[in-house]
């Protein structure tokens, strides 16, 4: 089972790590440094609460647990961006919607629908 989730977590971080690569020159184009800053936040954000769901149900999930992963991953993500997002804009108040908060939108949207993939599916894509 440990195995699993450390193959969940490599596939969510590969897909996390391409999705910035491609999206690190958008973000420079659109708002220099500080867009490569906002998308870095953006990643990192949305990367946790996928890692967190997968080890909570490695240990406590059981063979029906992907509808609840689902529904955990969802309800965390929700919780952890939308109070990261407060933080980082009470102490990085400049990063606005060009700097930060479209990559938010973005990457919580990618990393949703990866980690819901890697739910559903059966184990032999970790």
């Amino acid at each position: 089972m440990m195995g699993t989730m450390i193959g969940k977590c490599c596939w969510l971080t590969g897909a996390v790590a391409l999705l910035w690569l491609v999206l690190v020159v958008p973000a420079y184009a659109l708002a220099g440094a500080s867009g490569v800053e906002g998308l870095s936040y953006a990643a990192l954000l949305c990367l946790g609460p996928g890692w967190l769901v997968f080890l909570v149900l490695s240990r406590y999930g059981g063979s029906d647990s992907a509808l609840s992963g689902v529904l955990l991953g969802m309800a965390l993500r929700m919780i952890v961006v939308l109070f990261g997002v407060l933080i980082i804009r009470a102490v990085r108040v400049e990063l606005g919607f060009r700097e930060f908060l479209v990559w938010v939108v973005v990457f919580y949207s990618a990393t949703l629908l990866v980690e819901t993939l890697l739910l559903v599916r059966p184990s032999r894509v970790s």
